[in-house]
């Protein structure tokens, strides 16, 4: 029973992690030289990065962002010569700087639409079959007569 478990810390310390079912300690490496493909921000505390790979990664940060749900675009810091975007990196949303709590591997973002209230898939136009609300005249408004 002792062997066992002391061969299970050993590997714990060797290799750095649990198997928890998830990578916890992710990185994106070559960060710095274009390794980053994409982004998508998860509200104001969290953004999911793609790396060029293609592989999804979702990031938490240590503190909200309240401008990241609107930036229109970010800086990611890395460690100076490794270029590699970990846990020990930050992003820059408007010139200020968030530290990454955690960076974990994920699927894609959700869809995009399903961030904004009253979007729609179909680019803003009413689904078809849509009625009028009781009262509403479903033509263009006309000019009242003078």
């Amino acid at each position: 029973m002792k062997t066992h478990l002391l061969a299970y810390v050993m590997a714990v310390l060797l290799t750095g992690s649990v198997a928890l079912g998830e990578d916890t300690d992710a990185s994106i490496p070559f960060a710095s030289m274009g390794g980053i493909y994409d982004w998508a921000a998860d509200g104001n505390s969290a953004l999911y990065i793609q790396s060029i790979n293609k592989q999804w990664y979702h990031v938490q940060l240590l503190a909200p962002s309240f401008d990241l749900p609107f930036a229109e675009r970010i800086g990611f810091v890395s460690e100076p010569g490794s270029g590699t975007f970990d846990k020990f990196s930050s992003i820059l949303v408007r010139g200020q700087e968030y530290p990454v709590k955690s960076i974990t591997k994920s699927g894609p973002p959700p869809s995009r639409a399903k961030h904004f209230r009253g979007s729609t898939s179909n680019g803003g136009a009413p689904a078809t079959g849509a009625q009028p609300a009781p009262g509403a005249s479903s033509s263009p408004a006309t000019p009242p007569p003078k």
